[in-house]
């Protein structure tokens, strides 16, 4: 398999997990297949960094493109939870989206990119907001209207998401 094959099998991996966030996303409910889809969607995340490693196809666009799609993925599984639910928490998916075009702007204008790349924090955080997506779509599933804990996990990820934009500021400011 030459690097183009390679490079175009890792992303097509990238590209599942968008394809299957919007079938969850544009269903009317949320159905046991949909949890299915949602766990293959998520496993998606550790194969195409797998397979990039092991196949060597490693490219700053993939990267760039995982990235991409692990957000766009969370804003899509977290609007399902808000409005299927009726979570209502409508702030917490304004402050992900505003705090990761802050540091998708920092991070395009080269602006201390020591302080924007990926980390134990941002990997945490991810792993916290996809836990807190599955925990939620097993609520719905098994009918526990338990919000506090999606509140408790709403409340984690914004805090540990805003670390690196505080860092920034702190280096940059104080």
């Amino acid at each position: 398999m030459n690097k183009n094959h390679k490079l175009i099998f890792v992303n097509s991996i990238t590209l599942l997990r968008l394809i299957l966030a919007f079938y969850i996303v544009l269903k009317d409910t949320i159905e046991d297949i949909d949890l299915f889809v949602l766990f293959v969607a998520l496993i998606t995340d550790f194969f195409d960094g797998f397979f990039a490693r092991k196949l060597d196809a490693k490219s700053k666009f993939g990267q760039e493109f995982d990235q991409m799609t692990d957000k766009v993925v969370f804003y899509l599984l977290y609007y399902k939870i808000i409005s299927t639910m009726h979570f209502g928490h409508y702030y917490f998916l304004f402050l992900f989206i505003f705090r990761d075009t802050l540091l998708t702007a920092l991070r395009i204008s080269n602006y201390h990119a020591t302080f924007v790349t990926t980390n134990f924090i941002n990997k945490f955080k991810t792993g916290l907001q996809f836990a807190m997506i599955i925990f939620s779509f097993l609520c719905f599933h098994f009918g526990i209207d338990d919000y506090n804990l999606i509140f408790i996990f709403s409340i984690l990820a914004v805090v540990l998401s805003y670390i690196p934009i505080l860092k920034i500021f702190k280096h940059e400011f104080l």
